[in-house]
């Protein structure tokens, strides 16, 4: 993704430097220790920041890097870093001077011996403070050979983009030095936030089952698995009812002759369809009950073993089959899972019943199986909907047969006569029914053990509702098991929960019983009622440590120790257990949870799951019980882990219990109960214990009135407040170095308030100087139910720009102007309001510390506070309420699959042949797939688990973009490059899991950036590296990563990561669309459009090459420049071809950049007209044509940056323009068959591209547009997909290949200069004969050189070879001199390559030191010109230089800038920009010069140069272009402006850019078009003398506007020093003194013709090169050397003749 600032100008404001509060002793990290889970925001290592002891005050503010360019102007930048709600930065730190005195011992002067350090950042939209609470305490252990590293938290309340760090330090005499601060990284670290808690199960069956008819096994979109070959028989005289039968396993060892389950990969519902088929007379099968309490029908049920703990699932259903069901002796039926552990389905298991009615086979076949979506779990209310409190029913184990269905109410009132009716009791989709059940008979026996007949002893209920208008019954799913502790005064509540409910009336309530000899009697039902079950907002959780027994540990002993028996791991019952540690203060509230690790000491090997013959499992089960509260209830877990040999890693198991507690208090008791079979005999031993509270909040807060901390109504209130320590604040007393004095407080009991006087006058030189009040409550304050905090302050006008901080450790640390709408309460005091929001939080307020913050001032008077409140604040209203409801979704159309598909890679995977072939099917289906970058990895809504679009929709995206920056780096989270690769590989199966396709997009870093590592064992980390590497321009970096280049080994390190990642995925059966080096003509990537097309495809084509060898072939490959696309010509020049690409696609942005933005669809208009075009091409190539990377970008109010979306106000969407805009992108994208297209991610509220839930009912304000998107047939999600279920059919479709020549070149390179013998390279295949063909079209000699084949261009198996052919100096000779000559690449006489303007025998012509441009050097060639320069525009919008003969200020050439603007009304632009200058020092020059003759459009011209800073700095030209007469433009360095506020660098001058944008004539309507010229020459620096500046003053636009030069040659360049003169401009316009540069010889060079040489002029004639030497890179600029008498005439001939000079150099070897 592009991530660039437009040449508009930005606001930028000045902010105050930070105040600090001393907290913790901070963090101390050995070099090279790793970070917890974090992003890597920023990093940097190439600056290193110092504080001398013998001249930094302790304590001192020190900035490090600051984006407060006016402040700050030598400062590093800090670009494009945001952080989160947390944040880490961590840095080196190094001493140069002796550090053994460091040993942390207090001083006599009550210092201490040791550097403590300290670390404040600026963050977020207002630039506010955050300092961290850690103060890394050094001492001389701490550091290895004079360094260590040192991390510092922060808890960010203004999150956003960082712009300053800032560090202090201290010391005292134990040591004397430097300190030096380097490698600093910072790091956004929101791991600790809940996430959301998953799906719900949904559904519900009939108490019947699900009878569906006649019918064959369903094969659905949905399908993951299905059998057509295997069947399962049951026989009704042999096997005995319930008796469990395995239909099919991957239990190999159990089941050798059972069908496989492969690839069925399911989520938490999953759907099971089958087919019975009866052998025998089903006649009798009438339903009936029979005299033994059977019933005269076959019912079966199924189960399914899943996941990687192979956990079994038990449907709900079971179908009830009667004689009617069947047709020719078959039933389908249907069974539907809930619940069910995520992964692949391992077994399925079938039971069936049935009596004397049938005697025969009843088998099971055609089995498919099928992955059910859904959508979020819905949160719940009740609201009860009837009560039957009077009535009851009876069950008598005497007389009533088991599970027999007996009805309690019933509106079937000629069935039922004597029953209640049920009147009125409606229900929606879910319910809940509760009943007490009351035992008239001894319950002792009831202990749950198992009995001898395999029953338990133990009563069992179920229950069912007939509902709605079709009376449907719906069983739930609860089956409560009672044993008599469970009675209390024989009597116990239970609890039924239904899903799937038709909502509508309550018709019928029917419960059943079961229960052995271990109770006679009877059973009452009574007290029913019936809840209607709301969806509402789903609470959120959060999980405090309550207690840690990290060193206790509790062992059973399978030789010793009794299955399921309690063993007590803690306890306070200190008589009981006098030997067990207790449980002291360890308090619990409604929910705990508990973790512990299993260790085993023996061999586990045969815990593999399976069913023993005894009817036991091979695990090892665990129960935990708590006793909580003043009795001592105990509370058991419904968790029983299941644990098996794969669970354990290294001997070691983690495991979890929740508690929903009985009664709230103190843990009293923990004890544990294990299970195991003969599968292990050893020691099972329980340890690292936690106790964790846990607390849901609705995220909702209570209403309730402001709670006033202090209102100083009072003296005795005033007494809550004191005056602190300041921070880099004296008092006015100077001699205060620590800058921690304490203003002077008072109360004024006039005015009832805190009178504070402050005085500054000894701190006027700094930023930032805080004084400080505390506040104590009388007592600790609940803040969980608020938001916000404010005060009232009172202050003198004239401490303008001054700000106020609030802390309250854990709770608030933020700061704020206090400017802001004050209202002028005379006297010449102003009155505000400061009010700053926060987190509620279950911590207490226990005081509030207010810092009032002078800025550079040396203000002395007094201030005054009054009410600081706590209050609670709106924050819905920044979102609109959501109306729409997602739908089940869309499921792809995959009935037109091509015959056909042509791939790229010739040995693709089944994965990669079958998503080109389901890519090319959805071209034919009219339906899109909706792409969605980071999808299930990052997401605005902490809560939302797999995402926004997920949250949203209940599917996740259709495609799942993530990036190079994640796999190697830290946008996934991981804290070094090991969980980075775990965590993109984790997230890239979960989205596949889901559904969705997985995209790989690559910004890779700059290879030769200092933040790569090398390892100590040769290979590379790219951890450190995030999105500002890619777009570090430096080192003409491509031609340095290609074979023989100097990063070439970091390259393809890099390569190898991204080969890891993939391979994983193919291993796993994931394609992926892999989309490398896009955005290739934009100017901001180091891939970019800096490069010439012919090196942009070598790089491409030896990177796919690369990849293959490396054995990955699941990837198809996108070819992705940056949008608009204006024609065919256009989007191929960069093409890689054919063989190197699948799938023609390109990034696209909606820009808005401006605020506030109006709403334009011109956007649209393009997007359809780039498609057209892509497609298009893609048709006659056989391609797939996509749209890869597109979203809205709109400019935030502060002019900072138009990353995404806004939360509100944004141009876009149905209500702002009449369109929803991600229905209309996917509309163009159906109409010209592109298959699916992608916006970019959702990484925060202030940087995202799809809507959001804000809460249950609220969301951002798209969300409604987006829901409807969603709800559209056209548009598919992941769920819908159906590619991964289809996969094997989509594999088959025939897949075609190339096979012909394919290559590139690798040394040279376009516009390379040759200066000596050299050798020639390319990677070629599939060709016979190699050749190179070099033409220097000044002498019109052209010779062909025959390469051979050496070693293969990458690692063994590749089937790319390097093919060399050596330029010798003979050869060279014989060409001669030139700039354009072009050296062509032939496989077998098919051209595969052309380079141009190469260089040969001589160095390139270079311009004056002082010339920016002035067209004279680019050979008379518009392609040279062109390839200089890299453009940037709008859509609609063009502009390109070419060469002007008619239209200069002197010699040969000026420049024509031919642009083109088209828009609606908002304003667009287009540009052109010099990267690469002759010179970057102008430093001895204080103007800018040029020659221009405007077009009278009136159109915004800008003249933009950038230092090294990065920095941009414009002055417009617009008054100027509204005239036609050709002038000379002198603009001072002064008159540029920065876009930061910076001030420009003319040391370090690194870009210089022409833009032209669009202003519409007011009294104009409909689109506005300029189609215009302008021309320039002779820009160059200049120097203005004092004079001259008086005798021309500037204009108000900050220009000098003349008819002739200010300077003449001489003045132009004051700097005698620099042997280039420079290129002078006359008084005259239209003239131009030829410029003479001194002649240089150079002694002719000679060669004897030898016979390893026999390369000829003659075109046609070619005979074989050698290849004894491999040539270097000879690009040379260097030193000048003596030229040969023959070219000194030439040239002095030729610069007579006014065309100019040439000099030639020569490499010194």
């Amino acid at each position: 993704m592009v991530r660039f600032r437009t040449r508009l100008v930005a606001v930028t404001c000045a902010v105050a430097m930070v105040g600090s509060f001393w907290g913790s002793a901070g963090a101390i990290v050995s070099v090279g220790a790793t970070e917890s889970s974090a992003e890597t925001a920023w990093s940097i290592t190439s600056d290193t920041f110092v504080f001398d002891t013998a001249v930094d005050a302790k304590w001192s503010d020190k900035v490090y890097a600051s984006n407060d360019t006016g402040a700050y102007p030598e400062l590093g930048r800090i670009d494009d870093v945001s952080v989160g709600k947390k944040a880490v930065l961590t840095a080196n730190v190094t001493l140069n001077g002796d550090f053994s005195g460091l040993d942390g011992a207090e001083a006599a002067d009550g210092s201490y011996n040791a550097i403590q350090l300290s670390c404040a950042i600026k963050t977020g939209d207002a630039w506010s403070y955050v300092k961290s609470d850690d103060y890394p305490f050094l001492r001389t252990e701490n550091f290895t050979d004079g360094k260590t590293q040192v991390s510092f938290a922060f808890d960010v309340e203004d999150t956003g983009a960082v712009s300053e760090i800032i560090f202090q330090y201290n010391s005292n005499s134990a040591y004397t030095g430097t300190i030096a601060i380097s490698d600093v990284e910072v790091q956004s670290d929101d791991s600790g936030e809940e996430s959301d808690g998953g799906e719900e199960p949904g559904g519900g069956s009939s108490a019947t089952g699900n009878v569906t008819g006649v019918a064959a096994p369903s094969i659905t979109d949905n399908t993951v698995w299905s059998s057509s070959d295997a069947v399962l028989a049951f026989d009704a005289t042999s096997d005995k009812t319930w008796k469990d039968k395995t239909y099919a396993s991957n239990d190999s060892a159990t089941y050798a002759d059972m069908a496989r389950i492969e690839g069925a990969t399911v989520g938490e519902k999953v759907k099971l369809t089958a087919v019975v088929s009866i052998d025998g007379d089903l006649s009798a099968l009438d339903g009936a009950e029979a005299s033994d309490g059977t019933y005269n029908a076959i019912q079966l049920a199924c189960a399914i073993k899943t996941g990687d703990s192979w956990k079994y699932a038990k449907s709900d259903d079971y179908p009830f089959l009667k004689a009617e069901n069947f047709t020719d002796g078959k039933c389908s039926v249907e069974f539907n899972f809930n619940g069910v552990e995520a992964g692949d389905v391992q077994e399925i298991v079938f039971q069936y019943n049935a009596n004397s009615a049938f005697t025969g086979k009843v088998l099971i076949g055609g089995v498919a199986v099928d992955k059910v979506e859904s959508g979020k779990k819905p949160t719940t209310t009740e609201t009860e909907a009837g009560n039957f409190a009077d009535a009851s029913l009876v069950f008598d184990t005497a007389s009533d047969a088991k599970w027999t269905d007996k009805a309690f109410a019933s509106n079937d009132t000629e069935c039922y006569t004597d029953l209640p009716t049920v009147d009125n009791v409606k229900v929606g989709a879910k319910a809940k029914l509760t009943a007490t059940v009351t035992l008239d008979a001894d319950a002792t026996g009831l202990d749950g053990a198992e009995a001898s007949d395999g029953s338990y002893n133990a009563i069992q209920l179920a229950c069912a509702m007939k509902t709605g208008d079709s009376w449907t019954y719906v069983k739930s799913d609860d089956y409560p098991f009672l044993k008599s502790e469970n009675f209390t005064d024989g009597k116990c509540s239970v609890e039924f929960n239904f899903n799937g409910v038709d909502a509508g009336d309550v018709q019928e309530i029917v419960f059943q019983y079961n229960a052995n000899s271990a109770f006679t009697g009877k059973v009452l039902i009574g007290g029913v009622a019936v809840d209607k079950v709301e969806s509402g907002k789903k609470p959120t959780t959060t999980e405090t440590e309550a207690g840690n027994f990290a060193d206790a540990s509790l062992v059973f002993d399978t030789a010793s120790d009794a299955k399921w028996t309690d063993k007590a791991f803690a306890s306070n019952d200190t008589e009981c257990y006098t030997d067990l540690p207790t449980v002291d203060n360890v308090k619990v509230g409604a929910k705990a949870k508990l973790t512990a690790t299993v260790t085993l000491d023996a061999d586990a090997t045969g815990l593999d799951g399976a069913e023993a013959s005894d009817g036991s499992y091979n695990a090892i089960q665990l129960a935990c019980a708590m006793k909580t509260g003043d009795s001592w209830n105990y509370t058991k877990s419904g968790d029983y882990p299941f644990i098996k040999a794969e669970n354990f890693v290294d001997g070691k198991c983690d495991i979890s219990f929740a508690f929903d507690v009985s009664e709230v208090g103190n843990v009293q008791e923990i004890v544990f109960q294990y299970n195991s079979n003969s599968a292990y005999a050893g020691k099972i031993t329980i340890s690292n214990v936690k106790v964790l509270d846990v607390k849901e909040s609705s995220g909702e807060l209570e209403q309730r009135d402001p709670a006033v901390i202090s209102d100083l109504s009072s003296a005795e209130d005033y007494d809550k407040w004191s005056a602190e320590a300041g921070y880099a604040y004296k008092h006015g007393d100077a001699a205060n170095k620590a800058g921690t004095a304490k203003p002077d407080i008072s109360y004024d009991s006039a005015n009832e308030r805190l009178k504070v006087s402050v005085d500054y006058s000894a701190d006027s030189t700094s930023s930032w100087s805080e004084a400080k009040v505390k506040c104590v409550p009388t007592e600790a304050m609940d803040v969980s139910q608020y938001n916000q905090l404010s005060v009232d302050i009172i202050y003198p006008a004239k401490l303008k720009g001054s700000k106020i901080k609030f802390f309250a450790d854990g709770i608030i640390n933020k700061d704020t102007t206090i400017d802001d709408d004050a209202e002028d309460i005379g006297d010449g005091l102003k009155k505000v309001t400061v009010t700053m929001g926060f987190t509620p939080t279950d911590k207490p307020l226990t005081d509030v510390t207010i810092g009032i913050i002078g800025s550079s001032t040396s203000f002395k008077g007094d201030v005054y506070l009054d009410n600081l409140v706590l209050s609670q604040a709106d924050t819905t209203k920044d979102f609109v309420e959501i109306t729409e409801t997602p739908g089940a979704g869309s499921p792809a159309d995959l009935s037109q699959m091509p015959s056909s598909v042509r791939v790229s890679d010739a040995n693709a995977a089944d994965s990669a042949r079958a998503l080109a072939a389901y890519l090319n099917t959805l071209m034919n289906s009219d339906q899109v797939l909706f792409g969605h970058q980071n999808d299930v990895s990052r997401s605005v809504n902490p809560q939302a688990s797999l995402g926004d679009v997920y949250d949203v929709t209940g599917q996740v995206s259709g495609v799942f973009g993530i990036d190079s920056l994640a796999v190697t780096g830290s946008e996934a989270g991981g804290s070094d490059a090991a969980s980075a690769m775990a965590n993109s590989v984790a997230y890239s199966k979960t989205a596949a899991a889901n559904g969705a396709i997985v995209s790989l997009s690559m910004h890779m870093p700059n290879f030769s950036s200092s933040k790569i590592v090398k390892n100590s064992d040769g290979t590379y980390s790219f951890y450190g590296c995030d999105f500002s590497e890619s777009k570090d321009l430096s080192n003409d970096i491509v031609k340095q990563i290609l074979p023989g280049g100097e990063y070439n080994e970091v390259f393809t390190a890099y390569l190898d990561v991204i080969a890891d990642y993939a391979s994983q995925l193919q291993a796993a059966g994931i394609p992926i669309m892999i989309r490398p080096f896009h955005e290739n003509t934009g100017s901001w990537f180091w891939w970019g459009s800096m490069n010439t097309a012919e090196t942009y495809k070598s790089l491409y084509r030896y990177t796919k090459d690369y990849m293959e060898q490396s054995g990955v072939h699941n990837l198809l490959w996108v070819y992705s420049p940056n949008g608009p696309v204006t024609s065919e010509a256009a989007y191929v020049s960069y093409y890689p071809g054919d063989e190197y690409v699948d799938i023609l696609a390109f990034d696209y942005y909606n820009d808005y950049n401006s605020y506030p933005a109006a709403a334009d669809n011109s956007f649209f208009d393009s997007l359809d007209t780039t498609c057209n075009i892509v497609s298009s091409i893609a048709a006659k190539r056989g391609k797939i044509p996509a749209i890869a990377e597109c979203g809205v970008r709109v400019m935030k109010k502060d002019g900072s940056d138009n990353e995404g979306l806004l939360v509100k106000g944004n141009p876009v969407g149905t209500e702002a323009s009449g369109k929803n805009w991600y229905q209309e992108v996917s509309d163009i994208a159906k109409k010209n068959n592109m298959p699916y297209y992608l916006v970019w991610a959702n990484f925060g509220d202030s940087n995202f591209y799809v809507p959001y839930k804000y809460d249950a009912t609220h969301g951002q304000e798209l969300i409604n547009d987006f829901i409807k998107y969603y709800n559209d047939d056209s548009s598919i999600f992941g769920g819908d997909t159906g590619f991964y279920s289809n996969m094997g059919t989509l594999a088959g479709v025939s897949a075609n290949t190339y096979t012909n020549q394919m290559g590139y070149m690798v040394y040279p390179f376009d516009r390379d200069t040759i200066l000596e013998a050299t050798t020639l390279k390319a990677g070629v295949k599939n060709a016979a004969k190699v050749q190179f063909v070099i033409n220097n079209p000044d002498t019109g000699v052209k010779l062909t050189l025959n390469a051979e084949a050496g070693a293969e261009i990458a690692a063994a198996g590749s089937e790319t070879a390097l093919y060399t052919a050596d330029l010798t100096e003979k050869n060279l000779s014989k060409l001669g001199k030139t700039d354009t000559a072009t050296i062509t690449l032939l496989a077998d006489g098919i051209q595969l390559a052309q380079l141009s303007h190469i260089s040969l025998g001589k160095a390139k012509d270079k311009a004056p030191a002082n010339v920016i441009e002035n067209f004279e050097y680019y050979s008379g060639s518009n392609g040279l010109l062109d390839s200089s320069y890299t453009s940037n525009s709008a859509a609609g919008c063009s502009s390109s230089f070419v060469l002007d003969k008619t239209h200069k200020n002197g010699g040969t050439y000026g420049g024509a800038f031919k642009y083109t603007l088209e828009t609606n009304g908002s304003e667009v632009w287009t540009g052109r920009i010099k990267s690469e200058l002759t010179n970057n020092d102008f430093s001895k020059y204080n103007a800018l010069e040029m020659w221009v003759q405007p077009d009278g459009m009136g159109q915004k011209l800008v003249i933009q140069i950038t230092d090294g800073s990065g920095e941009e700095f414009e002055v417009y030209l617009t008054d100027f272009v509204k005239e036609t007469k050709a002038q000379y433009v002198t603009i001072p360095f002064s008159s540029f402006k920065g876009k930061k506020g910076g001030t420009l660098d003319a040391s370090d001058i690194v870009k210089f850019a022409v833009w032209c944008n669009s202003i519409v004539p007011e009294d104009h309507t409909g689109k506005w078009t300029v189609d215009s010229t302008i021309y320039f020459d002779g820009i160059q620096a200049v120097k203005l003398t004092d004079d001259m500046l008086k005798k021309n003053p500037m204009d108000k636009n900050g220009l000098i506007i003349t008819d002739k030069s200010l300077v003449k040659k001489d003045e132009a360049d004051p700097g005698k020093d620099d042997p280039t003169t420079e290129n002078p401009t006359t008084e005259d316009p239209t003239t131009e003194n030829p410029t003479t540069e001194n002649p240089t010889t150079e002694a002719p060079t000679t060669e004897t013709p030898g016979k390893d040489d026999p390369t000829t002029e003659a075109t046609t004639a070619t005979t074989e090169a050698t290849t004894e030497k491999n040539g270097q890179n000879v690009v040379n600029t260097g030193d000048k050397s003596p030229v040969d008498v023959m070219f000194a005439i030439m040239i002095a001939s030729l610069i007579m003749a006014g065309a100019g000079y040439i000099v030639i150099k020569k490499d010194k070897k």
